[in-house]
């Protein structure tokens, strides 16, 4: 008797993590920007000689470790830090429920 093939819905996440890097092709975590200030609270990193964005090959972390590629205004382009996930909730979480569309939850002590 063969065995059918089951698909299995791998979740949003791992589509989430596709497109993600997907957007990121351009940039490279750890090199520092060439930075140009365009318009207000506006940076950009520039292209020259000895710089230019790119990635470096993304791989998945170990089970329980997450990757975080961050941005900001002060010049970081893509910088890769990783930590440790919390596998398994707390009771604390799992008695926390979302108040509103707007980030907020209610836990009770």
């Amino acid at each position: 008797m063969a065995s059918a093939m089951r698909w299995v819905d791998p979740g949003p996440w791992l589509l989430s993590l596709w497109l993600f890097l997907q957007m990121v092709v351009g940039a490279r975590a750890g090199f520092p920007c060439a930075p140009r200030v365009v318009g207000h609270k506006a940076m950009v990193c520039v292209c020259n000689a000895t710089y230019c964005d790119t990635l470096d090959p993304v791989s998945l972390p170990p089970l329980g470790i997450f990757a975080k590629y961050e941005s900001s205004q002060d010049g970081r382009r893509f910088e890769l830090s990783q930590g440790a996930m919390r596998l398994s909730p707390t009771r604390a979480d799992k008695l926390c429920w979302p108040l509103g569309s707007h980030g907020v939850s209610v836990c009770p002590v």
